[in-house]
This record gives C-alpha cells, sequence and structure tokens, in this order.
C-alpha cells in the first residue's frame, strides 16, 4: 500500500526568483582591511589602538612656519573584530579612514528555480521488513540511487511505497 505524503499547505511560497537560471553565492571568506591617515600620531600608539600588525605604506614630516606635522599612511588586514569596532577605533586616532571589504563570490548556472518552493508534511511510515515506523524524511537513498526508500533502521532497500504529492495536484485539490 503506498501512502501518500502531502504537500504542507502553509509551507507553499512563490519564489522571488523563479525562472532564474544563475546565482550569486559566497564561496569564502571576506577579507576585511582598514586603510587610514594619521596626523601626528606615534606608529607605536596607533599598534596599541588597534591592537594588530599594522603595515605603513608612508610616513611623512612635513614642516612648516607653525611647526612639524607628522602623517602615517597604513593598511590593517584581517581584524578579528566587529565592523562597528574597527570604525570606534579609527575615529579615536585617525583623521580619515576608510573600511573595504574583499568578498569571495561565485556564480553559479543551475536550472530555472521553480515559480513555488513548498515543504511536505510530516508523515509516518513503517519498514515493510523490520516494522520500525519513523518519518518520512528520514528515509535514505541508496549509495546507487536506485532507491529512495531506504530504512534508517534496519536498511531495508525499497522498504516502502511511498508517493510525494506533486504542486499541480495540490493546486487542483485546493480550488475544488
Amino acid at each position: 500500500m503506498s501512502i501518500l505524503i502531502k504537500i504542507d499547505p502553509y509551507s507553499v511560497k512563490k519564489n522571488k526568483n523563479a525562472g532564474d537560471t544563475t546565482s550569486t553565492i559566497k564561496t569564502g571568506f571576506t577579507k576585511r582591511s582598514v586603510e587610514f591617515e594619521a596626523f601626528d600620531k606615534s606608529l607605536d600608539a596607533i599598534k596599541k589602538i588597534i591592537g594588530k600588525e599594522v603595515h605603513i605604506s608612508s610616513s611623512s614630516i612635513y614642516i612648516s612656519n607653525e611647526g612639524s606635522r607628522t602623517e602615517i599612511k597604513g593598511l590593517v588586514i584581517d581584524m578579528d573584530i566587529t565592523d562597528e569596532e574597527i570604525l570606534k577605533r579609527i575615529r579615536v586616532f585617525g583623521d580619515s579612514g576608510c573600511l573595504d571589504f574583499d568578498h569571495d563570490i561565485e556564480t553559479v548556472h543551475h536550472d530555472p528555480v521553480a515559480d513555488y518552493s513548498f515543504k511536505y508534511e510530516d508523515t509516518d511510515v513503517e519498514c515493510n521488513g523490520c516494522g520500525s515506523k519513523f518519518m518520512h524524511n528520514e528515509l535514505e537513498s541508496d549509495d546507487d540511487g536506485y532507491s529512495s526508500t531506504v530504512c534508517p533502521k534496519c536498511g531495508e532497500s525499497d522498504c516502502c511505497e511511498v508517493e510525494y504529492q506533486s504542486l499541480s495536484d495540490f493546486r487542483k485539490k485546493k480550488s475544488k
């Protein structure tokens, strides 16, 4: 006897990306770096505030009638603190600063996204081999891909007969 696994009516939602054949996904770690300029501050003071290795891109001393002014430009990479904390620390010592992100992203090509997404209702099934009862979503597939109804308890292939309701059947019944 086949068990019908019905669509959960509360889970049916229209996909905002219906029909799309490409998706952009984040594939790796996001690198953060901070570029800054600080005037009249020592390098040691900057390192103490940042708490990380600072890579100095340039350091200059300007001399005018009003005295000397030191300018330090630098870069801090991969800080392990929040963005808010980074910006707060820049404001403590920096006369200017820029927070920069380098995201590792990739475009993936795939079949068109379905018009709707949905889940199935939780349904109990019983193994014809060992008699165990379990939820339909606990069914396993065999390594060869021949059976998607492998008992999670005893490992029996084709342990039960299940039929999943199609979206078109669901919509027909709903419209009646």
